[in-house]
């Protein structure tokens, strides 16, 4: 049985960045084998760790910025995730079940945050938003742009270089 993550709008963030960083996440975990290929898990896993510290800082200092009372809970979880993929790159992958349920594993683990606790994030801003005290705003002038967090530093992989892999 395959498994894949399917975006569609019940992950919207209603962040045009952020979801665009998490369908590439998306798109980095479907990209994934489900048997043993162990350099191309290996080196896919490293894409996603790159990709996936980026997106959390970005995503901690957007929760930074407007006071988000459980930023320490949900810097614990992106923690954990790092650490917890890192374990599984120590490990020797022997089999297609191993691999495959390392797939798993991040797939369960990055939809579930996206929508429980990503969403509890932006249920709490939108609500700063309909009591007009949005700090991104008070912060910058009115100017939400200015001071959101800019483009990924490190290039994600694009189409092409997922398609050669």
């Amino acid at each position: 049985m395959e498994i894949r993550c399917a975006w569609d709008a019940s992950y919207s963030v209603g962040d045009e960045e952020l979801d665009r960083q998490h369908r590439r996440m998306f798109d980095l975990v479907n990209a994934l084998p489900e048997r043993l290929e162990p350099d191309l898990v290996r080196q896919l896993t490293f894409f996603l760790l790159r990709h996936a510290a980026e997106h959390f800082s970005a995503e901690e200092e957007r929760m930074k910025v407007i006071a988000y009372p459980r930023l320490d809970e949900h810097r614990g979880l992106h923690d954990a995730l790092v650490a917890e993929v890192g374990r599984y790159l120590q490990q020797r992958f022997d089999n297609d079940d191993e691999v495959a349920a390392f797939k798993a594993f991040v797939n369960r683990w990055v939809t579930e945050h996206i929508l429980v606790h990503d969403m509890d994030y932006f249920r709490f801003e939108l609500e700063l938003r309909r009591q007009g005290r949005n700090r991104w705003a008070m912060q910058c002038g009115g100017e939400r742009r200015a001071c959101a967090p800019g483009p990924l530093a490190v290039k994600a992989l694009d189409d092409q270089e997922l398609a050669r892999l």
